[in-house]
């Protein structure tokens, strides 16, 4: 009778303590409770890290850095990548926009403004906003008793282990195919746990990030300008005019020059065969130069591609819609593509008769790129 009683009792506590898992919230609000063992996750304002990153392709390891990464909640992020102790790139994050800045040999390079990066907080806390949005299946992954959370637009899962109600992968798709972040070897940080370990692995292109964490500190200080660009890095920006070139035509032996751009608005574009997103960029680029080609609009893509064979063969299969296809040798080492800033494609400058750039990057891109030539030529 006493065992009996002491049975129920127990009972009875477990299930005070234990609030049942029924709903996608409810995933939610234990894994915000494990993870910050009774701190407010309202109280998380900033973050700073030190990790070792190595990035692999079929195996084989082809950039190993440090990245130093600050966070200042809620849309404020840094990067600063390092290679043998030697600063190679600084990536930011404002409240609009981001942009990636390249140093070589110690020395400033050039900077892009490139599609928002996504700040690194705490997932589940973004997620709780969309948490009504979301289904839910109690089930096995990898061997491992789970909650599964789902959501169809854009397609997302996340998994959380059933026992300890921690993060261990996000699912989702990506240009280069379905991608998994794992989260794994979580430590706690002043009240809060984070995982010490995170690996990015996209199966269809054989692609691998693996990233270790060596320091996470929480609510750090920051300057006042910590997370604010140098204005001395645009040196190639709206209103100036592109430095002169000369390029030569695909299976010709033609060049063109900067100087036979005198006549219409063009875009220039950089891009390559193996470049996903530049190739999607493609119909937006050719419905806006059939809308505009007899107002005074032209295309020059330029490629960075380093076989030029299978850049001919794309060319056979897909030919543009406008005139000139360009390109040129050794991808990201050549002399105009340093010129140009060409850090990451794709990478357009659209400039008006004089050569002056109107607008360029993400400026230049998808919708933003038939707006602004429907003011310019409109």
């Amino acid at each position: 009778m006493k065992k009996n009683i002491l049975l129920l009792l127990s009972l009875i506590l477990f299930c005070a303590c234990e609030k049942p898992i029924q709903l996608p919230v409810d995933v939610l609000n234990a894994n915000l409770d494990a993870t910050g063992k009774g701190v407010d996750w309202n109280s998380f304002q900033g973050r700073k890290s030190i990790s070792e990153v190595n990035t692999l392709i079929k195996g084989n390891s082809v950039a190993k850095n440090r990245t130093i990464t600050s966070i200042k909640r809620p849309n404020l992020q840094k990067k600063e990548m390092f290679t043998d102790d030697e600063l190679t790139t600084i990536m930011l994050t404002g409240e609009n926009e981001s942009w990636i800045v390249l140093f070589q040999n110690g020395e400033y390079a050039g900077i892009n403004t490139i599609p928002q990066e996504p700040i690194a907080l705490n997932p589940v806390i973004k997620l709780m906003e969309k948490a009504d949005d979301l289904t839910m299946k109690d089930t096995l992954y990898n061997g491992t008793s789970s909650y599964i959370l789902y959501r169809k637009e854009p397609k997302e899962k996340y998994v959380f282990d059933k026992e300890s109600k921690m993060l261990m992968a996000y699912i989702t798709n990506s240009s280069y195919g379905e991608s998994t972040t794992f989260y794994s070897d979580y430590r706690e940080v002043d009240g809060f746990m984070f995982p010490f370990k995170e690996v990015l692995e996209i199966p269809a292109s054989e692609y691998k990030i693996e990233t270790v964490y060596s320091e996470i500190k929480v609510n750090p200080e920051f300057t006042n300008d910590f997370f604010e660009k140098d204005k001395s890095w645009f040196s190639l920006a709206a209103g100036q005019t592109i430095p002169d070139f000369e390029v030569p035509l695909l299976g010709s032996e033609e060049l063109l020059s900067s100087k036979d751009l005198t006549e219409k608005v063009t875009l220039i574009d950089f891009w390559a065969t193996w470049c996903k997103p530049c190739i999607k960029e493609f119909p937006n680029i050719k419905e806006n130069y059939e809308r505009y080609k007899d107002k005074g609009f032209q295309v020059v893509s330029i490629s960075i591609d380093e076989d030029l064979e299978k850049l001919q063969a794309y060319s056979d299969n897909h030919p543009f819609a406008w005139e000139y296809s360009a390109y040129l040798e050794n991808g990201f080492d050549n002399e105009m593509v340093k010129k140009f800033q060409v850090l990451a494609i794709p990478k357009p400058i659209l400039i008006d008769s004089n050569g002056k750039i109107i607008a360029m990057d993400t400026d230049a891109r998808e919708e933003k790129l038939g707006e602004v030539l429907k003011n310019v030529l409109e």
